[in-house]
């Protein structure tokens, strides 16, 4: 049950950086990672040549992790706060 839940948060951790990225950062890791495209067939889709599509892909990997690096860093500074405990008199 604990995969489940770490995967869920895995899951709305990587959505929400993908809707950081520009649209077509998105379409092109949606393309390879979601549909399942291989980079080639990809390219056909997105209208680009093979060796165009490549370098998309690589750009839009670096940014997508960038993003994600931003998102821990962001996550690793917010303060847990303190749970208050009543003391019985």
């Amino acid at each position: 049950m604990a995969d489940v839940a770490v995967g869920l948060a895995e899951g709305g951790r990587v959505a929400a950086a993908l809707r950081r990225l520009p649209e077509r950062d998105r379409e092109t890791l949606l393309l390879v990672a979601w549909e399942g495209l291989e980079p080639r067939d990809a390219a056909v889709a997105a209208g680009c040549s093979a060796k165009a599509f490549s370098v998309r892909l690589h750009r839009a990997r670096r940014r997508l992790a960038a993003v994600l690096e931003e998102i821990d860093a962001t996550e690793r500074r917010v303060p847990v706060p303190a749970v208050r405990r009543s003391v019985p008199s």
